[in-house]
């Protein structure tokens, strides 16, 4: 630590020498016009030193973009989900450097923040977006304080903007049975089944094998998005009951000989995995257009949700069934769906879906197979009513 007087360009200026970054650190200067200014900076370089970890922060004159594409995303991007990689990477090239990339970390202040996220918002970020983009921003900024680049997060504080939730939309059985028989060949077929009557996420019916499917239960342990296998959106297994119909038309569809591993949902080259994207575009778009249904398949998911609350279910079992994190995720998205439910009799989930097929199907009977014994969908029915 020094402080070294000199002329330069015939004026007197004071120039403080300190090492920084302990051994595998660097020698750092800066130039005063003052004496005072210089021995100053001097004590302050010197006191840090002292304290160590403990000093106090002083923000950093890096330009956001810079931290951001430098330190922040390679160090924390390969931590995350294909999914959130690319989700973060629109927000941060779309609404964020474009607006704040030019300003340093110490510029980046709570003013800064609201007023960015009022730009945004004016000039046309979809309504769900403002709060996804500050989240992004929060995180980035968060680090930086754990780098000691900023003394705290200027996103704290910064309120939510009120967003309305559109109401989950679910289809009736004989909706569901006419999308069925809308599609092109039996597997799209079953992947209806499989999202409408046990409540898979497209995900996790793309990633189901048929060593998951038992006599009662299909065991839902991973999930296929964005070109990665990985585990369900929770992280947890669960255990989703097996309705009778499904049961049917998984057993329609099984092969004769299964290798382990093998896929339920297959693509046409018979071993890889779906490509959703694709499917949506051929099989779903056209079977939509068929039966005159305006829908997406995730409304088959809420579906399956409607169907359990219907029947009387209570919550917790809605909620494991459905794989969410917790029951208050359940009741936040169909706190309607029981309330409507409370004012309508209990409506058994088999009962309704082979009535549904039934009535697309009553003048002819179409045999489906379950471990070599022939069963129809007229003695389905007939079972279905004794257990109702």
């Amino acid at each position: 630590m020094s402080v070294t007087k000199h002329k330069r360009g015939g004026r007197v200026r004071y120039d403080v020498r300190w090492w920084e970054g302990g051994r595998d650190g660097r020698h750092r200067s800066k130039t005063f016009d003052r004496r005072e200014d210089a021995d100053t900076f001097e004590a302050d370089i010197r006191r840090r030193g002292q304290l160590g970890a403990y000093a106090p922060v002083v923000p950093a004159g890096q330009p956001l973009e810079r931290f951001l594409r430098d330190e922040w995303w390679p160090r924390c991007s390969p931590l995350w989900a294909q999914s959130t990689r690319l989700q973060r990477a629109g927000i941060i090239d779309r609404w964020i450097v474009p607006y704040l990339g030019h300003l340093r970390l110490r510029d980046v202040g709570g003013e800064q923040v609201a007023e960015w996220r009022a730009r945004v918002l004016t000039d046309g970020c979809p309504a769900t977006q403002p709060n996804q983009a500050v989240a992004v921003l929060s995180a980035a900024l968060g680090e930086a304080v754990r780098n000691r680049k900023l003394p705290g997060n200027p996103c704290v504080g910064v309120g939510r903007v009120p967003v309305v939730v559109a109401r989950p939309r679910a289809l009736t059985p004989i909706d569901v049975e006419r999308l069925r028989r809308a599609m092109p060949t039996r597997r799209d077929a079953l992947l209806v089944s499989l999202l409408a009557y046990a409540g898979l996420r497209p995900g996790e019916a793309l990633a189901l094998t048929w060593d998951s499917v038992t006599g009662h239960v299909l065991v839902i342990d991973r999930n296929w998005t964005y070109g990665e296998l990985k585990l369900t959106k929770t992280g947890r297994r669960r255990a989703v009951d097996l309705l009778e119909p499904l049961r049917l038309d998984l057993a329609e569809h099984r092969p004769k000989l299964t290798r382990p591993g093998e896929l339920v949902i297959r693509s046409r080259q018979g071993s890889g995995l779906l490509d959703l994207r694709a499917w949506r575009k051929r099989a779903w778009a056209t079977a939509c257009d068929r039966a005159g249904i305006d829908a997406n398949p995730y409304d088959l998911r809420h579906t399956f949700a409607s169907l359990l609350i219907h029947e009387g279910r209570p919550v917790v079992y809605v909620a494991g069934q459905m794989g969410h994190a917790s029951s208050t995720t359940t009741l936040d998205h169909y706190a309607h769906v029981y309330a409507d439910a409370q004012l309508a009799p209990t409506a058994q989930m088999t009962a309704a879906i082979v009535a549904a097929r039934g009535e697309l199907d009553r003048n002819r009977v179409r045999p489906m197979y379950v471990d070599g014994t022939v069963r129809t969908l007229r003695s389905t029915i007939r079972t279905a009513e004794s257990r109702s």
